[in-house]
């Protein structure tokens, strides 16, 4: 997960746009409606795929009973990303209570407190 310039929390795993995208510089840089200006193209099946919004992600993709590793990839987004997860709990209820099934992933030595 990081954050665009506007605060929204995406899913991107790469640092920069260089590798799946003709544009440089990171996530940040932009605001999430100019990354959806831009073209990514997907670096396994060569297709054309857009950056998702993590709450996007909880909506839709959280109905197939899989277990999700999110891994907070920009420093300071952690209860962020913990009160998308917690506002999409009814959601998540509703779809095999696919809260049991979502770890998140940072690597930091101290604890957030909520």
């Amino acid at each position: 997960v990081r954050r665009t310039k506007d605060g929204v929390l995406v899913l991107f795993h790469d640092k920069t746009l260089e590798r799946v995208a003709c544009h440089s510089g990171s996530i940040a840089d932009y605001t999430y409606e100019e990354l959806l200006q831009i073209p990514i193209i997907h670096a396994a099946t060569g297709k054309q795929a857009l950056i998702v919004k993590l709450d996007d992600f909880f909506e839709e993709f959280t109905k197939d009973g899989i277990w999700y590793a999110i891994e907070l990839k920009d420093p300071d987004i952690e209860k962020d990303v913990l009160n998308v997860v917690f506002s999409n709990f009814s959601v998540i209820l509703l779809h095999l209570l696919i809260i049991h099934k979502v770890n998140i992933i940072f690597f930091k030595t101290n604890f957030i407190s909520l």
